[in-house]
């Protein structure tokens, strides 16, 4: 039951994010620099994905991620 509402939660917050995403990426906002404070696992995480797509800083790192959240999905 808890696993299915936590479930229910990530998904709910990955389609607001893909929303917000979407509308972001379509504006034509100049860039600000932002702080985001992460457990020290999810960075190390980041950062060997960030090597892995051979992207130079975690910021690129960040928009590419957002790029593939703004994507359309075929589920829509």
């Amino acid at each position: 039951m808890r696993l299915q509402r936590i479930k229910h939660q990530t998904m709910s917050l990955f389609s607001r994010l893909q929303h917000r995403a979407e509308q972001v990426l379509a504006s034509d906002d100049p860039y600000v620099r932002i702080s985001v404070e992460l457990r020290q696992s999810t960075l190390v995480w980041l950062d060997d994905l960030r090597k892995e797509w051979g992207l130079y800083s975690r910021g690129d790192l960040v928009s590419r991620l957002l790029d593939e959240l703004a994507k359309p999905t075929s589920d829509a």
